[in-house]
């Protein structure tokens, strides 16, 4: 059959006006080819194309040349293969079988093929491959005819491709959640997707106002650069990050918008988080040091600007997580945020820093006396009864001050001098008010030498136990010892434990140290015993931070164990105050000292939270009347009154009763007549390191008097180590 070129090309694109896709429409042409026209006499014709960005031959359709071959893909793509050549030179080409430098490549005819270059625009993106003639040697004009040939297949089927492409993007665009606008190069909108419409509909809103309001600088900019432009839109309670591509091929830009509502409200939460406090709501430390920069700068532009950093620590907030729990703890907080914040009537920065610490910042307030009003009526605002799970609390703060002046060099300077002046008021007891002084950070650095040299202290051994006798008030006979711990300074030489305990107890040393005193305790007990020295008890302090922890009797427990001490010889004294702090707690203590055989002796009995109803339930073996009620003994009546009801009240609930601070021997005489069973004091002997102790135990200090097995010990019943020594 024969039929022009012209008839051939038309006949070519009436096959393209069908639905085909790139391939289908490379076969059904292949096979329009081989049964309509002459071109093909060898019954031999392929198409290729070269795969953009790959740049890589895929075999789209395939008559009579590769049919039998194996791995086709991985033989075109040989870098030696004449077909690949072919088609990177973008030039006909004549080929041999036997002329191939790729000895894999094989075709299905002896024939020569034919290779024409498919472009457009001068740029090569397939090859279509051919057996012109029976006789390998094609005419001129059908060389041409197959040229135009060619070049027909090119047009058509890059158009197809760019075809498909613009289907599967308008199906992107339609079905796309997102949403997507194609705008002219003058800013028209051309296309909106549904996802737009939605939008648009949903939030009642024209495309302007769901757009940027510099939409028309980011278009033009994405035109200019030909590079992507992004920018964050907000539109109602939604946010959208907008990207502008221009695509110069249709002189248009898409743009491309992703929902970023959810991101957003995650960073502004996130945001709210990093200067809030989640409980109260109120400002938190970095919205705290935040502002106190911010009031710093002020006084860089105003050298006369002054303002006032209030700390407030609530007093004693433990007792009442200990006693009622975290709920009813953070019910308190809350209230007292709300409190705070009603107060505040001067719109001055209210915040919660940690725990049960809260912060105000009072700005351009010169005045002394107008801060110290200020931290009155903060007091009175706290100290309300706040009512939780039918309980009223009552709380008391201390307060810190710190000023911010010229000299103030940072926020955190200037709250770090509020806390000293908290910690300084705490000292002072509950409900103080302290105002920081240059003295105060002198105290601090030399606490936190002392701390540093303590700790050094305990590890070179040169932290020591001395011993304070105590003594049985009738027969003057060394009943026991108090142990005190003295630190043999090498520059400072002995120093006494109220130089260094509190120091200890902010520290955290306070444990350390307490293990160190125990177990030195214990060592000697045991060479006591070991001796056959009279039996003589010690007793020990236990602070109110070693009494919170939680391992506190296993400690004991296990270095008198290690020490092969005797427990029945330790007393472990607590504080009335302390105990009087966390009842429930000091009640489970006591019995589980109790029941390794450890006595309980309660120190500092009537200065200020004596209650007979846990007194009388208390495991408790000694009370320790304090000296401030022997100084004045026996002119003071008070003093009189309190130490004779503390005497008979002991004795009849089966205690026994040691006076601290006897210093005379009135004192003395007082305390013999009111039957009290011990004393200790500077009257009968000062604290001693343990040789001065022993030496006591062994002689005593009066001779020729012998002790009295009558006199209590305790509530517990001794046995004694042997049989020739009675306590």
């Amino acid at each position: 059959m024969s039929n022009s070129i012209s008839e051939i090309t038309t006949s070519l694109l009436k096959l393209s006006l069908k639905d085909f896709s790139v391939k289908e429409y490379a076969h059904e042409s292949a096979q329009y080819l081989l049964k309509s026209t002459e071109f093909v006499e060898g019954g031999v014709i392929a198409i290729c194309l070269l795969k953009k960005g790959t740049r890589t031959l895929e075999l789209i359709t395939d008559i009579g040349l590769f049919e039998e071959s194996d791995n086709i893909d991985e033989i075109l793509n040989t870098s030696e293969c004449a077909f690949m050549t072919s088609a990177r030179r973008g030039e006909t080409t004549i080929l041999n079988c036997d002329g191939c430098p790729n000895k894999k490549c094989s075709w299905n005819t002896p024939k020569d093929i034919h290779v024409f270059p498919l472009k457009v625009q001068n740029s090569t993106f397939g090859i279509l491959c051919l057996a012109l003639s029976e006789d390998d040697s094609p005419s001129d004009k059908k060389l041409n005819d197959s040229k135009l040939l060619a070049d027909t297949l090119a047009e058509i089927i890059f158009n197809t491709i760019n075809h498909e492409r613009h289907k599967l993007l308008t199906y992107f665009a339609h079905e796309n959640p997102s949403p997507l606008i194609e705008c002219a190069a003058n800013g028209e909108i051309l296309y909106t997707n549904p996802a737009v419409k939605k939008i648009l509909w949903q939030q009642s809103i024209d495309i302007s106002e769901l757009l940027s309001v510099n939409h028309q600088d980011f278009l033009a900019n994405s035109i200019v650069s030909q590079l992507p432009e992004t920018v964050v839109s907000d539109s109602g309670e939604s946010s959208f990050l907008w990207s502008y591509q221009y695509v110069p091929e249709t002189d248009k830009v898409l743009i491309f918008g992703t929902d970023i509502s959810s991101q957003k409200r995650i960073e502004n939460q996130l945001a709210y988080d990093s200067m809030f406090d989640h409980l109260t709501g109120l400002p938190n430390r970095n919205h705290l040091l935040s502002q106190i920069r911010s009031e710093l700068s002020v006084i860089k532009k105003r050298n006369d600007y002054t303002f006032a950093l209030l700390l407030i620590n609530l007093d004693r907030f433990k007792t009442i997580i200990e006693s009622l729990g975290f709920t009813a703890g953070n019910s308190a907080l809350k209230t007292v945020a709300k409190r705070l914040a009603k107060w505040n009537n001067n719109d001055n920065l209210v915040a919660r820093l940690d725990g049960d610490e809260f912060a105000v910042i009072i700005e351009d307030m010169p005045n002394m006396s107008q801060i110290m009003d200020v931290a009155n009526a903060i007091k009175i605002a706290i100290s309300k009864d706040i009512i939780v799970k039918k309980h009223t609390i009552r709380l008391t703060e201390s307060i810190g001050i710190a000023i911010g002046n010229t000299n103030s060099k940072s926020a955190e300077e200037l709250l770090q001098n509020a806390s000293a002046a908290v910690y300084r008021a705490k000292r002072q007891g509950t409900n103080h008010t302290e105002v920081y002084d240059k003295e105060m950070h002198l105290n601090a650095l030399a606490r936190l030498r002392v701390s540093n040299e303590l700790n050094d202290a305990i590890d070179n051994g040169d932290l020591k136990v001395y011993y304070q006798p105590v003594f049985g008030l009738h027969d003057l006979r060394v009943r026991g010892f108090e142990a005190l711990a003295r630190w043999e300074h090498p520059v400072r030489g002995l120093i006494g434990p109220g130089s260094f305990i509190s120091i200890a107890e902010d520290s955290g040393l306070i444990h350390k140290l307490g293990k160190h005193v125990i177990k030195s305790i214990c060592a000697q007990l045991y060479k006591w015993q070991n001796d056959k020295l009279p039996l003589a008890w010690v007793s020990v302090n236990v602070s109110a931070h070693q009494f919170k922890l939680n391992h506190l009797v296993t400690d004991i427990i296990n270095i008198i164990t290690e020490e092969k001490a005797d427990p029945y010889r330790l007393f472990v004294e607590i504080t009335e105050g302390t105990a009087a702090e966390s009842p429930e707690r000091a009640f489970k203590m006591m019995v589980k000292l109790r029941e390794h055989g450890i006595r309980i002796a309660l120190d500092d009995f009537g200065t200020g939270y004596s209650s007979m109803s846990y007194l009388k339930r208390f495991p408790i073996d000694a009370l320790k009347i304090d000296k401030s009620f022997v100084d004045g003994l026996p002119e003071n009546q008070e003093d009189v009154a309190i130490v004779t009801s503390v005497i008979t009240m002991a004795q009849a609930l089966g205690m026994k009763v040691v006076a601290e601070g006897v210093e005379d021997e009135r004192q003395a005489m007082f305390l013999r007549a009111q039957n009290c069973d011990e004393v200790q004091g500077f009257l009968y002997g000062k604290p001693m390191p343990a040789i001065k102790a022993t030496a006591l135990l062994r002689n005593g200090p009066f001779q020729g008097k012998k002790s009295d097995s009558k006199i209590p010990i305790g509530k517990i019943k001794l046995k004694p180590l042997t049989s020739d020594h009675n306590e």
